[in-house]
C-alpha cells in the first residue's frame, strides 16, 4: 500500500478548493494526488443497505440437510439429470438404471471428497491406504464410477439443433439447469458488503468451440467461469460460463466490464463493495459502478489509458505493511 492515492474529479469540483498536486494522462482525464486516510466523499456516498446471509425463503425450507442440498440442486434439476444420463447409458446398456437418491448420493460423495480429500484419485477413497469411511458408507466404488461414467446434462439426439441458438447446449441441456443453479443460489443467499469477481477454470476434457488453454492455471485446460462470490463466506453468488466472442456486443464495448456489470446486477444499489483484479479494473467500471450505489477496489493494470504517468512509475514509490487496525 501506498503513502498516496490518485483520485478522479472533475474539474469543477476542484474550484474554490485548496489546489492540490494535479495530473492529467493522454486521455483528458483529471487525477488529484491525496494523503492516505482522507475522507472520500465518493466512496461515503452509500451504506450497506442489505441483510446478509441466508433468505427468509432459505430458512423456512432448511429443516435439514436434505433440504439445505435442494436449495440449491432441486429435484426438478436432478431429474432432468438422470432422464439424460439413463437416456445415453441405455445405447450401450440397455439394462443401465437410476434413481434419484443414487445421484444425490454421488454428487453428496464429490462435496464430501472436495472438503476431506482434494489431493489424488476420488478412487482412492475407498482403498485401504486413503480409505475415507463416510464416502465408503454411501455408495460401493463400482456403482459410483458407473454413475460418474454416464454422467451427462443434455440430450445428444437434439444437441444439434439446440447449439444453433445455445452455445452452452452442449454442457447443460438449453442452459436450464445452469440458469436454475444460479437462480437458486441468488434465492438461497444475500452476500454481505464485500464482494469478489474472478475467473475460474474448470478442467475437463470435452471437445467444444470454447474450451480455454490457460498456462498459468494448474489445470491447463478447461472451461472458464466469470463467477461472482460473497468474501465472507465464499459463496458463489452469481456464475457465468465464457462462450467465446458474443457476436451481440457492441463494438467498443468491454468484455471484462460487461461481466462485471452482468454478475453484479442483482447485487447493486445496495452499498457494495466490489473487488476484482487488473483483467477487470479500468475507470470507467468504477463510474458505471457508481452509479449504482458500488464501489470498486482492484489492482489496476499500468497500460490503462487513464493512468497518469505518475502511477506508472513505481521505482520511486513508497510502500509501508499494514497495521493491525488496517486490515
Amino acid at each position: 500500500m501506498v503513502y498516496s492515492t490518485l483520485q478522479v474529479r472533475k474539474e469543477s469540483s476542484l474550484a474554490g478548493k485548496e489546489r492540490m498536486v494535479q495530473v492529467r494522462p493522454n486521455d483528458g482525464t483529471v487525477w488529484v494526488e491525496e494523503d492516505i486516510g482522507m475522507p472520500s466523499a465518493e466512496a461515503n456516498r452509500s451504506c450497506f443497505t442489505a441483510q446478509a446471509g441466508p433468505t427468509e425463503s432459505a430458512k423456512r425450507k432448511v429443516t435439514s440437510v436434505l433440504q439445505s442440498f435442494l436449495c440449491l440442486l432441486d429435484v426438478g434439476m436432478l431429474q432432468t439429470i438422470r432422464e439424460c444420463m439413463v437416456h445415453q447409458a441405455r445405447i450401450t446398456e440397455p439394462d443401465w438404471n437410476l434413481a434419484v437418491h443414487e445421484l444425490m448420493a454421488s454428487i453428496s460423495i464429490l462435496f464430501v471428497r472436495a472438503i476431506m480429500c482434494p489431493v489424488g484419485a476420488i478412487v482412492d477413497c475407498w482403498s485401504e491406504s486413503f480409505l475415507v469411511p463416510l464416502i465408503k458408507e454411501t455408495m460401493p466404488r463400482d456403482r459410483f464410477i458407473s454413475i460418474m461414467q454416464h454422467l451427462r446434462f443434455d440430450d445428444r439426439d437434439t444437441r444439434a439443433e439446440q447449439v444453433k441458438t445455445d452455445k452452452f447446449a452442449a454442457i447443460c441441456l438449453t442452459s436450464d439447469i445452469w440458469t436454475r443453479f444460479n437462480e437458486n443460489c441468488a434465492k438461497s443467499f444475500t452476500p454481505g458488503e464485500h464482494m469478489t469477481i474472478d475467473e475460474q477454470l474448470f478442467p475437463t476434457k470435452v471437445r467444444c468451440p470454447f474450451t480455454q488453454y490457460i498456462a498459468t492455471k494448474p489445470d491447463k485446460f478447461g472451461i472458464k467461469f466469470w463467477m461472482a462470490t460473497d468474501l465472507d463466506t465464499k459463496y458463489v453468488c452469481s456464475a457465468s460460463p465464457y462462450l467465446g466472442k458474443d457476436p451481440s456486443r457492441q463494438k467498443g464495448e468491454r468484455l471484462a466490464e460487461n461481466v462485471v456489470m452482468d454478475l453484479m446486477e442483482p447485487f447493486l444499489d445496495d452499498g457494495r463493495n466490489v473487488t476484482t483484479d487488473n483483467f477487470f479494473t479500468s475507470l470507467s467500471l468504477s463510474h458505471r459502478l457508481l452509479q449504482r450505489k458500488t464501489t470498486l477496489l482492484g489492482t489496476v493494470n499500468k497500460v490503462r489509458r487513464e493512468l497518469p504517468q505518475l502511477a506508472k512509475d513505481t521505482a520511486k514509490r513508497e510502500f509501508h505493511a499494514p497495521r493491525r487496525d488496517d486490515r
